[in-house]
């Protein structure tokens, strides 16, 4: 197996080295994300005279704490996939325990399910969410 070192921070020495290239994307959006959730700007929280500009504020407000948190999720899920690269667990399914296609890792490169794997738990977290909201009403 040949094997080759990317990511200064993987404490073993080698990756097999079809994942190299994937290893490489995934340290390069971690670099990113690190660095753009660094520099966000603090939320602030104003009250205005205008109802429309309280409103606006409020939009904006939750716009950023959505933007946020979807980057702070992103992250994990890179950092989870170099950790899984360190334990040579990367490209297994989560849900079936097969290979996950190296179609798919080039695609998402912090996929932690097959494609069908995938498709099933969106599939029960859309009926969950769906069952939530009919509870709620």
């Amino acid at each position: 197996m040949k094997t080759c070192i990317v990511d200064p921070y993987r404490k073993t020495a080698a990756i097999p080295l079809a994942w190299v290239p994937l290893e490489a994307i995934l340290v390069r959006k971690r670099a990113e994300l690190q660095a753009r959730l660094r520099n966000r700007e603090p939320i602030e929280i104003e009250r205005n005279i205008d109802p429309m500009d309280d409103s606006r504020a409020l939009v904006d407000r939750e716009t950023a704490i959505t933007l946020g948190d979807k980057d702070t999720e992103l992250l994990r899920q890179i950092k989870a996939a170099l950790q899984r690269m360190a334990d040579g667990t990367y490209s297994v399914c989560d849900g079936c325990g097969e290979k996950i296609s190296l179609a798919r890792l080039a695609a998402v490169p912090w996929a932690l399910r097959c494609i069908g794997c995938e498709e099933e738990f969106e599939l029960a977290m859309a009926a969950e969410a769906t069952g939530r909201m009919g509870e709620q009403a």
